[in-house]
């Protein structure tokens, strides 16, 4: 009797660990993390394949996955446009970082993280761009 006791809560807590495992791996996006001093960075959202941004963390120039009507796979450099506040960039550092949001689109930023200077992503018919926040 006591082995089967010890047996069926060996088995329940299996189960349990089992199951919590399942949930948990089953809502969590798969992220790498480029090293510190990686030059270049690929982040995607949660939200869509379509938000998937390639960062020059040195320079700041973003670039968006994009395919074209036959599937093919490119780098397409994006707008960013002037901010009034500095846009000061250290030679050999990281100097900017992509922030993205698992709420909504529009809440994805590049700053610059030396003076704070952030832009906002922004969509039209004519492509998506970084836009100053002031």
């Amino acid at each position: 009797m006591k082995t089967s006791i010890v047996a069926l809560v060996g088995a329940l807590h299996l189960f349990t660990f089992s199951t919590a495992f399942a949930q948990s791996t089953s809502q969590r996006s798969v992220i790498t993390a480029a090293a510190a001093d990686a030059r270049f960075e690929i982040v995607q959202s949660e939200l869509a394949l379509r938000w998937t941004f390639k960062l020059d963390k040195q320079s700041g120039v973003v670039y968006q996955l994009v395919a074209s009507k036959d599937g093919v796979l490119s780098w397409d450099e994006m707008a960013r446009y002037k901010h009034t506040l500095p846009d000061p960039v250290v030679a050999g550092k990281t100097n900017y970082q992509i922030f993205l949001s698992g709420i909504a689109a529009k809440n994805t930023f590049l700053i610059n993280v030396n003076s704070g200077a952030t832009w906002q992503l922004q969509g039209s018919d004519s492509g998506n761009s970084w836009v100053p926040i002031r």
